[in-house]
């Protein structure tokens, strides 16, 4: 699966931030959820006023850079990611922050920390391009304190089904979401043998979307296959008819957070690889 190939992740779909911005264009311009996504992360930390963070898979820092003012003066943040390309637009993002963050190339499944190294470790829709999800929940585990909080966020089974259906209907052969590997419903158990304590908030909400523009540019940010003319045509029309007819289409979202603390002895779960 491409979405888990270490090298296709890096050098390719996350070479940098761009299929990211793509794609939260579409949140960011028709979201009606009242409270932004990266908003909605930050406030589930409810960390001590000096904490040390980790987030494995920072992407391009949106989750500091949206929530700057609201960072505590004693927080310590270290931000990794597995794509250089990331690492260096978070840098650029965050530069203000001085030496509050750090930034460090790094697997998930290998963390290069000492074990509990932090008092959180912010896992922010990454878990499922992870293959080896055992291994690198266990270094989450590792490098945690006794009791340190884990945040892991994903989507619901539902999240964007309306724009599932109109990918699947121009890309037939295109394949279930990857965060179908790591959701609202199995991530829980997934998590167990490593935390618990675990709670589930989540985030409904919907899409009122205006033009199909962006819905195009949200599709040509996946991986597979560009879209041919042909292709680009029929959403285009798919997206103007439903615009034309009900003024927006409506394109459901479904996403949160699961929190858990560290568990003190590893536990087991048959069958979970």
């Amino acid at each position: 699966m491409q979405l888990q190939d270490r090298a296709y992740l890096c050098q390719g779909q996350y070479r940098d931030g761009s299929n990211l911005a793509a794609r939260q264009r579409l949140h960011r311009e028709y979201a009606q959820t009242g409270v932004p996504w990266q908003r909605f992360v930050f406030r589930q930390l409810r960390l001590p006023e000096r904490s040390r963070i980790l987030e494995v898979g920072c992407g391009p820092g949106w989750l500091w850079r949206e929530n700057r003012e609201l960072i505590p003066r004693g927080w310590r943040m270290t931000l990794t990611d597995l794509s250089p390309g990331m690492l260096e637009e978070a840098a650029r993002e965050l530069l203000a922050l001085g030496p509050q963050v750090t930034f460090q190339a790094a697997d998930a499944v290998a963390l290069p920390f000492n074990p509990g190294s932090f008092d959180a470790v912010v896992a922010n829709h990454m878990l499922y391009h992870v293959p080896d999800r055992s291994a690198a929940l266990a270094e989450f585990r590792r490098v945690l304190v006794p009791g340190g909080l884990l945040l892991a966020a994903t989507n619901g089974p539902g999240h964007l089904s309306q724009l599932r259906e109109l990918e699947q209907l121009v890309r037939p052969t295109a394949t279930a979401a990857i965060s179908s590997e790591f959701d609202l419903v199995n991530g829980p158990v997934q998590l167990r043998p490593w935390f618990a304590h675990m709670s589930v908030v989540r985030q409904h909400g919907w899409l009122a979307v205006t033009e199909a523009g962006p819905v195009l540019d949200y599709l040509r940010s996946m991986p597979g296959r560009r879209l041919a003319g042909p292709e680009a045509d029929l959403v285009r029309r798919y997206v103007d008819a439903a615009i034309n007819r009900d003024g927006r289409w409506r394109v459901e979202s479904e996403a949160g957070v699961i929190r858990g603390r560290r568990r003190e002895r590893v536990g087991r779960l048959p069958g979970f690889a």
